[in-house]
């Protein structure tokens, strides 16, 4: 079931898949701006419909959503306000949150500043602090450009791991990872089949446009800056079931934030998928499914 719900003078667009009457599961898609929920509900819809009541928009601006009015501003707080409208919306008193990538660094800071509305939280690959993914994505970066023979641009990103600055750090990122061009995909993803989203795209019937609308939900969330704040030293607040799922190869969420995550959040499961990166949920699709509902089955009351 999809619908395009009015929030606050514009449509997003809601993709609905599985039983209403399982437990409601809020998919938070990544990207700064992203490119919508479309590839996770066709790598994992129809899985999780057996055991959730999946409900997976395209964040404000994106995809399928409508696009942003003139002069219509995207800020962090808008977009947790957007959660919670389409919660009411729903009818939902609460629901738990599944985020990926950046989509889990809002799906945290929603749980904490939204506790009572978020009965578990999921987190697939996080981002918690940007300027430590760059780092470890400049690191990835440098090693694939020394394989094409262009050590200077190898150089240059090695350089700019000391950087400081979380914003400097990911335009240096961004700016390595066009020179990449298709080779970037090799930090992203384990799986053999490097161009599964290239080709997703080009069957979608989608038109290039759409899938370029979030570029300018990105620049608007980057020209605020709240996205570079790290969200480490705030997880401690986290009191709901936790369950982690990483990539073992994945250099988007490396060994810094899962060590800082494991310290932060001590009643959090962790699930390592040994053979994915940095999207399980294509990697090892069949897993990843069973992972998540059996932990959203465990935390349900049982009847006596």
């Amino acid at each position: 079931m999809n619908e395009k719900v009015q929030l606050r003078g514009s449509g997003l667009y809601v993709e609905m898949v599985g039983p209403l009457d399982a437990p409601p599961l809020l998919y938070l898609h990544g990207g700064l701006g992203g490119a919508g929920s479309y590839d996770f509900v066709h790598d994992q819809g129809e899985r999780l419909s057996q055991g959730v009541w999946l409900i997976a928009p395209d964040r404000r601006g994106v995809l399928r959503s409508d696009p942003l009015c003139p002069g219509e501003q995207v800020t962090v707080q808008g977009l947790l306000q957007d959660m919670e409208d389409l919660r009411v919306h729903l009818g939902l008193d609460r629901w738990s949150v599944l985020g990926h990538a950046f989509g889990g660094w809002l799906a945290a800071l929603y749980a904490i500043t939204y506790p009572e509305r978020v009965e578990c939280l999921l987190l697939e690959c996080p981002t918690f602090d940007l300027g430590l993914t760059a780092r470890s994505l400049l690191q990835g970066a440098a090693l694939e450009l020394e394989l094409m023979g262009r050590r200077s641009q190898a150089a240059k990103c090695r350089k700019l791991i000391g950087e400081t600055d979380p914003a400097k750090l990911w335009k240096g990122c961004q700016q390595a990872l066009r020179a990449l061009g298709k080779r970037a995909h090799s930090l992203y993803l384990h799986h053999p089949d490097k161009h599964h989203y290239h080709r997703l795209r080009a069957e979608s019937f989608l038109s290039p446009e759409l899938w370029e609308r979030g570029l300018e939900v990105e620049a608007q969330l980057l020209a605020e800056g709240r996205v570079f704040q790290s969200l480490l030293p705030q997880l401690p607040k986290l009191v709901q079931p936790t369950l982690l799922l990483c990539g073992a190869h994945d250099r988007v969420f490396g060994g810094e934030q899962l060590e800082a995550f494991q310290a932060a959040v001590p009643h959090a499961q962790v699930a390592c998928f040994a053979d994915s990166s940095h999207v399980p949920r294509f990697e090892e699709p069949e897993r990843f499914a069973a992972t998540v509902i059996g932990f959203l089955q465990a935390q349900r009351p049982r009847p006596r």
